[in-house]
């Protein structure tokens, strides 16, 4: 009994950690890209869950130690590197590690409460969270992946799923609607289930080169030429060559989905990687062989987009003259420059990997009133938030894939592990090139499905004989029962708890919709508001402490409730427990200027024009090149009979106006200029 279950168990084993790997790569791109805190949940529950089932299978066969390669010691350097940005400093060390930390948290009242590299502590856990899921996947797929059956499976479902992504974003533009789904509202620009079009062209050209690479690795398995490989499948089976058409089907498929995404990025950066996979093939010595797979898969992805017409395409491509003519009006450049400067200002430990959103405004130069999450380009956000060693890690991680690669395109001359490497190949230099102008890795159904990629690569890289053996093969079918259990226990005691934190942006999540559902469906009956922002704030103090959003969320549910609540007291007691949860949200993100320009604009609305004036110099001291800030603040507070200090902010922001040359910033201070000289005649 005990030594049937000594040979059962690696197998399902096995099972089961191939099947929690191919739900993450069929959940993650059709739960809208993976990009809510519930989604994210749900992905690091079902990485830690296959890394653990991955890990005792792996001390079971005795091959444990194998898993620890280059890749995995240069995330363990990222993740201590995060771990780094949220552990609290002592002050001294922190200022002449980093100094603009000091000096950007001294421009805030809060200044930097935890003593930490990273400006807001809690993004940066969260970004800890991802990349611990990224980490995950990459271990325990490349702990199950010890041949070429595991390889077809997981090509063959991520091939399935991509499809399906193409379909719906194809069916989408045509029909189209802006909804998510058709049902759920998304962004003005989605593609299928992803809430950007150019993290959809991004995630399809992964897939489409894994797909392409799996249609060379099955159809020329054993060609030697042309005529062979048309010999050839005029002998396989039916099966076979239809399996065959359907992956080629397929590819093309999401082929036509990266032009329809409209993506410019996205459709430069796949055409590219087609080269990409030829050059491999050449590198390999296989171009004639299997050159024609790509050269077909490229023709039919042509010949769909012109089916479907290249009107919209051409469109898009036109506006890039004037990117070209004036390239420093592009918003994408501006935001390049900006992030590099944080980068410089922050080039020891960055300014908190997830922090851009809270620390770009103080550097912004765009001409126009916009917070960014991300600056469109990949390799600068890296910079911005983990500094010189971030960047540093990034290259090498890249360098060692690229080089894995073309070290198995030139050791391992076995058709299989040529395909598979090839269009590995052509993945990774559409990405690279796509990320110089978007952020594909900002979506963790992107970067979960490129760690489960990368994995598959490297192992292949290692097949021989066609990747019907492993390098790690060889051992004893039969496992070793004892260590099994103790890796059991080991693995299920550290499970346990990364489970709980991985649930804490789902537990977020819902007290963030209880909170906005709470303040929409406020009435006359608002006895019990105090009470329910009481057990609000114990919620969040509970599982979520340093979330702001959470903390502003409540604020402004209370403040609405304000105008319901009867009686002078009641009405009082609950704006000032407002003001407190928004004076909690801004000492939590110091760096971030819209707590304190909500903050302005409350203490107004009371009379207390001391505390409005310091709220609202933080604001455009946070912001020190937008004058839409202090031209926005001005008509908010002219619009409350706060003329004086409307009067002073509207003159901070002519003098930015001037200075920066921006005319619409111009037209809003006219507009308010007219609106105070009317004010003032009445």
């Amino acid at each position: 009994m005990i030594k049937h279950l000594d040979q059962k168990l690696p197998v399902w084993l096995s099972r089961i950690t191939g099947g929690l790997i191919a739900a993450t790569l069929v959940f993650a791109p059709l739960a809208f890209g993976a990009v809510e805190p519930w989604a994210v949940s749900v992905l690091a529950v079902l990485a830690y869950t296959a890394l653990a089932a991955a890990m005792v299978r792996a001390v079971m066969m005795r091959y444990s130690r194998q898993l620890l390669n280059r890749f995995v010691a240069c995330a363990l350097i990222a993740v201590a590197l995060l771990v780094v940005q949220v552990l609290p400093w002592p002050g001294e060390l922190l200022t002449r590690a980093s100094p603009s930390t000091t000096a950007l948290a001294s421009v805030t009242s809060a200044g930097n409460p935890w003593n930490t590299p990273s400006l807001y502590p809690h993004a940066t856990r969260r970004a800890l969270l991802r990349l611990s899921v990224y980490l995950a996947l990459f271990v325990a797929t490349a702990a199950y992946v010890r041949s070429s059956k595991q390889v077809t499976f997981l090509a063959s479902v991520l091939v399935g799923v991509g499809f399906l992504v193409a379909l719906t974003g194809i069916m989408h533009y045509l029909s189209g609607t802006r909804l998510l789904y058709w049902w759920r509202p998304g962004p003005s620009r989605p593609f299928g289930p992803f809430v950007s079009r150019n993290q959809a062209a991004a995630y399809l050209s992964v897939v489409l080169f894994t797909g392409l690479g799996l249609l060379i690795a099955r159809g020329a398995r054993a060609a030697g030429s042309v005529e062979r490989w048309w010999k050839q499948v005029g002998r396989e089976s039916a099966r076979r060559s239809h399996q065959n058409l359907l992956i080629g089907f397929a590819v093309s498929v999401m082929g036509a989905g990266v032009i329809w995404s409209l993506s410019r990025g996205g459709i430069v950066s796949m055409l590219l990687g087609f080269a990409g996979v030829m050059l491999a093939l050449r590198i390999g010595g296989f171009v004639k062989t299997k050159g024609i797979y790509v050269a077909m898969a490229l023709m039919v992805t042509v010949g769909w987009a012109t089916y479907l017409g290249w009107e919209p395409v051409i469109e898009r491509f036109e506006k890039l003259d004037r990117v070209i003519i004036e390239p420093d009006t592009e918003w994408r450049w501006i935001m390049t420059r900006d992030a590099a400067r944080i980068g410089a200002e922050f080039p020891l430990l960055g300014a908190g990997a997830g922090t851009f959103r809270s620390v770009y405004p103080y550097y912004n130069t765009l001409p126009a009133y916009t917070m960014p999450s991300n600056p469109h380009n990949e390799y600068a956000a890296v910079f911005a938030e983990t500094g010189i060693p971030g960047i540093i890690l990034l290259i090498m991680v890249m360098a060692l894939l690229y080089g894995r690669i073309l070290r198995g395109l030139l050791v391992r001359k076995n058709p299989y592990v040529c395909g598979m490497l090839a269009g590995g190949f052509g993945m990774m230099l559409a990405l690279s090139l796509h990320s110089v102008v978007d952020f594909p890795f900002r979506s963790p159904a992107i970067a979960a499905t490129v760690a489960i990629v990368a994995a598959i690569l490297y192992r292949a890289a290692g097949f021989e004989n066609g990747g019907r053996r492993s390098e790690e093969s060889g051992r004893g079918r039969a496992g070793n029962l004892n260590m099994a259990c103790a890796a059991a226990v080991i693995a299920g005691v550290i499970w346990l708890p990364a489970c709980h934190v991985a649930l804490n942006p789902l537990r977020g999540q819902i007290e963030m919709a209880r909170i906005r559902r709470a303040g929409e469906q406020i009435t006359e009956r608002t006895k019990n508001v105090p009470d329910f922002v009481d057990a609000k704030e114990r919620a969040i103090q509970g599982h979520s402490p340093a979330d702001a959003h959470l903390y502003a969320a409540l604020a402004d549910m209370a403040w609405e409730a304000t105008r319901l609540v009867s009686g002078p007291r009641d009405q009082l007691a609950l704006a000032d427990r407002a003001i407190d949860l928004r004076l909690k949200a801004a000492a939590l993100e110091p760096t971030s200027a819209s707590h304190h320009f909500v903050l302005a604009v409350r203490y107004a609305v009371f009379g207390r024009m001391d505390l409005a004036a310091q709220h609202g110099d933080l604001a455009c001291d946070l912001r020190p090149n937008d004058p839409w800030t202090p031209a926005y603040l001005a008509e908010t507070l002219l619009g409350y009979g706060r003329r004086n200090l409307a009067a002073r902010y509207l003159d901070r922001a002519e003098a930015l106006a001037e200075k920066r040359d921006l005319d619409r910033a111009r037209n809003i201070i006219a507009r308010v200029r007219r609106e105070m000289e009317r004010e003032r005649s009445s």
